[in-house]
């Protein structure tokens, strides 16, 4: 096959596969008030009626091979619609995608506030300082034809005397699925920080993002960006949420 040939048909592949890019969009991971449409609301359905044995991984994929036709046709539907799970678990729909997200929440012993490197960042002197549990969120995507890609987690739990709150980053990770998995990931970074003078948060983010490579030139078709967070006010109530 010629030269030109080759670089037509890899821009050809470029252009179909930048069909199923996401759009970006800052999302809080709040109810929508719209009703989902008829292919959501099966997949909502079937992630809410399933057993403790099947898991989420495989409904989707089940889910996404019989409806793959109506998928490809119309995506998955509107961008920024999210549902809340029977389980507590939330479920994100974008045109070429989905997002689910898990908690765990463990007791926190911890009655004196860390020192460690990975816990050094405190807002204010704390008086008398109460502890939240300790909080683990996790954000995973799936792609149009079902299949888990990655999972972004962040792990943490927060001090606050109802005047002040302070973070405490415990761990930051990504899992990465599939055989042969083509994301590369950049701009990594995960911990603690205030969210403003009286809401503090813990996080894990990065771009997840795969291509090609044309006479020397990195191309990515696709290009994700994910921060799950965790983020508390000063009197001890916290809330999960996500920016894609």
């Amino acid at each position: 096959m010629k030269r030109f040939e080759i670089k037509t048909l890899i821009l050809t592949m470029i252009v179909l596969c930048i069909v199923f890019v996401p759009a970006v969009s800052a999302q809080e991971n709040s109810m929508v008030n719209n009703k989902p449409s008829d292919l959501q609301q099966e997949l909502i359905n079937a992630l809410n009626s399933k057993a403790k044995s099947s898991s989420i991984d495989n409904v989707v994929a089940n889910y996404c091979t019989v409806n793959k036709d109506k998928i490809l046709k119309n995506g998955f539907g509107s961008n920024n619609t999210t549902y809340q799970l029977k389980d507590g678990s939330k479920i994100a729909f974008i045109k070429n995608g989905i997002f689910i997200d898990s908690l765990t929440i463990e007791a926190n012993n911890k009655t004196t506030q860390p020192v460690s490197k990975e816990n050094n960042i405190v807002s204010a002197s704390l008086v008398n300082p109460a502890y939240t549990s300790t909080i683990k969120y996790g954000v995973t995507r799936y792609n149009y034809l079902g299949w888990a890609l990655f999972t972004v987690y962040t792990q943490g739990y927060f001090g606050y005397d109802y005047t002040n709150v302070a973070p405490h980053f415990v761990n930051g990770w990504y899992t990465k699925y599939l055989a042969f998995n083509p994301w590369t990931v950049s701009n990594w970074a995960a911990g603690g920080d205030m969210y403003g003078s009286k809401t503090a948060e813990v996080y894990s983010k990065g771009n997840f993002h795969f291509g090609v490579v044309i006479e020397g030139n990195q191309i990515d078709i696709q290009d994700i960006y994910l921060k799950p967070y965790i983020r508390c006010n000063q009197y001890g109530s916290y809330w999960t949420g996500y920016d894609s």
